[in-house]
């Protein structure tokens, strides 16, 4: 069995794993589907954050600027 073939069959078998096990890219020129999916999925979730973190700051400017308009007004 040729090497990359394993190590397809391999990442393919870690994909229901509950175990969170990080899969490193075939090669440079080709990843693999297994580790592009895993990289999608992890900035998928970092974007999530993203949301949260924009609005705690759209609240924080709305707090400033009502405190600006009622104390130095």
């Amino acid at each position: 069995m040729k090497h990359s073939a394993f190590v397809d069959r391999q990442h393919a078998t870690m994909k229901n794993s509950s175990i969170r096990v990080e899969i490193l890219p075939l090669t440079a020129r080709n990843p693999g589907t297994a580790f592009l999916r895993q990289e999608i999925e992890l900035n998928r979730k970092s974007e999530r954050w993203l949301v949260l973190k924009g609005f705690i700051a759209l609240v924080l400017v709305g707090i400033l600027v009502t405190v600006r308009l009622v104390f130095f007004s």
